[in-house]
């Protein structure tokens, strides 16, 4: 059994096991630490205070004399790797532990603290031109992750610390280290939420899409009958029958969705969750920096090759149709289209294999989506109705349309 100190899961109807903190970081801790790595003597300002968040993380601002810092303390949802694999996807580290067992009980990474505001805070009042602006920004962004490609699906690692697990790098030892990064052990929401961390399932790396979709509907089967076994409350035994049932259907597709690629499939890095709150604009409304890269891993390009978070949700992904956008009183088409076109056509411009992969991934997307409806038990009525369809060997429907309504 795996040791989770400080964390534990509470059953959500809706969204299954959620995380919650057993104890609060102790400011005074950081603050010592703080001083510590960056140092700062007594005496001179070394001011912590709470800033925000995540469901695994929270997040502290370090500001002293001359500069600010910030340091994200972690739930050991998945201990070593899910911190190991942040150091060496993300610059601007200065240190970092990936062991509970030190002063402040948790895992932490202290960073520089990047210039910017959110860019939900200042959309609105941005113009169009810096708005096209940032767009295509963000197109050079996907571009670049997407031309650095690999051979497995996992999260990147620097090659020496996870030969050594090694628990504590300080900034010196960063400035000067070879890193040779690797892909290993995926680090995703997918794989650790309850007990999942204790499973005897594959955490990769994974070679192809097919073995790491398995690994998911092994964990969906697996909590399926962890439920039948240990509860007698009618619905969740029914809600697991269901999931259960639905995860065994969508492994019989998985070889006719993925095809066994005979050799390893190529994969990238991808940010999957690219929305407002996570890119940060100056005041002219350039892109300064892209936050939160926890759980980012390096997936197959089908994955890859989908649009940022940013756009999803309030658009027709398969079209540029004015018609099928959403129109205001004076008939104006929605500001989205705009966001959406010129994402697409300067991404077609600038790198037209991944808008060839893109548009040829809707089948496989579909499935990724209908794996983890199935996970978290909701939206089962269009996944079970995109099955059906599948399964009868005629036309599909595209669960994103269904999405979109």
């Amino acid at each position: 059994m795996i040791s989770q100190p400080g964390l534990k899961w509470r059953d959500d109807v809706f969204f299954g096991p959620q995380p919650y903190w057993t104890v609060e970081p102790c400011l005074k801790t950081i603050e010592r630490l703080a001083r510590r790595h960056l140092n700062v003597i007594e005496g001179h300002p070394c001011e912590v205070a709470y800033f925000n968040n995540g469901a695994f993380n929270k997040v502290y601002t370090i500001v002293t004399q001359r500069e600010s810092f910030m340091m994200r303390v972690s739930l050991p949802v998945d201990l070593h790797f899910k911190v190991l694999s942040e150091v060496a996807t993300i610059n601007f580290i200065i240190a970092y532990d990936v062991s509970y067992e030190n002063e402040l009980g948790f895992e932490w990474v202290l960073t520089e603290l990047i210039p910017g505001k959110r860019l939900d805070e200042q959309w609105t009042s941005m113009s169009w031109e810096a708005k096209e602006i940032l767009i295509k920004q963000l197109v050079d962004f996907s571009a670049q992750l997407f031309c650095k490609q690999y051979s497995a699906t996992g999260n990147l690692y620097n090659l020496e610390s996870i030969k050594s697990r090694k628990q504590r790098l300080y900034k010196s030892a960063l400035r000067t280290l070879v890193l040779r990064i690797v892909v290993h052990r995926i680090v995703s929401i997918q794989f650790f939420p309850g007990d999942r961390v204790n499973q005897e399932v594959s955490r990769g790396p994974f070679l192809s899409s097919r073995d790491w979709l398995a690994a998911q509907l092994r964990f969906i089967t697996n909590d399926a009958e962890n439920v039948l076994r240990e509860l007698t409350e009618e619905n969740s035994i029914k809600d697991a029958e269901a999931k259960k049932m639905l995860a065994e259907r969508l492994f019989k597709q998985l070889p006719e969705v993925f095809a066994d690629p005979g050799i390893s499939e190529p994969t990238a890095l991808v940010h999957d969750d690219l929305g407002e709150a996570n890119i940060l604009v100056d005041d002219a409304g350039a892109l300064t920096a892209v936050l939160d890269w926890e759980f980012v891993s390096v997936v197959p390009l089908w994955r890859v090759c989908q649009l940022p978070y940013l756009f999803k949700g309030a658009t027709r992904e398969e079209s540029l149709v004015k018609e099928e956008y959403a129109h205001d009183e004076q008939g104006e088409v929605n500001e989205c289209y705009w966001d959406y076109r010129v994402f697409f056509e300067e991404i077609e411009r600038v790198e037209p294999e991944w808008v060839r992969i893109h548009k040829s991934s809707t089948m496989k997307e579909n499935f990724y989506i209908a794996v983890n409806d199935t996970a978290i038990g909701m939206f089962s009525i269009r996944t079970t109705k995109w099955l059906d369809q599948l399964e009868a060997g005629g036309e599909v429907e595209s669960i994103q349309a269904d999405m979109h309504g």
